[in-house]
């Protein structure tokens, strides 16, 4: 993992989550992929979410702590503003994590 994974991931999640309106689909160009650059670190916001949920879980627990409250915080935001697809619709990678269905909701919808 690159030493800045973890500002980018929570950089990413944040502009995501912080978007006007009830929901929005990650554009493919915009939210999906690569970055200009085409440096082989994704930004997406599934992965930037993903990468927030690795580093979380390898913590110490102050430093974890302090994550957490960054993250849980857009995460509430995130579920406020979005709905998961019903089960029988996900993927069994998808339905490994609340944030994955949720995302794939909106981008379901467009």
């Amino acid at each position: 993992m690159r030493p800045d994974a973890v500002a980018i991931a929570l950089s990413r999640y944040h502009r995501y989550v912080d978007l006007p309106g009830s929901w929005r689909a990650p554009k493919y160009d915009e939210d999906w992929g690569y970055p200009a650059d085409h440096s082989e670190y994704c930004v997406c916001v599934v992965c930037a979410r993903e990468t927030l949920q690795d580093v979380l879980v390898r913590l110490p627990r102050r430093a974890r702590e302090d994550l957490e409250r960054l993250v849980f915080r857009l995460d509430e935001q995130f579920q406020r503003r979005t709905v998961p697809l019903p089960p029988r619709q996900l993927s069994p990678w998808a339905a490994e994590a609340w944030w994955r269905g949720r995302l794939l909701e909106a981008w379901w919808r467009t």
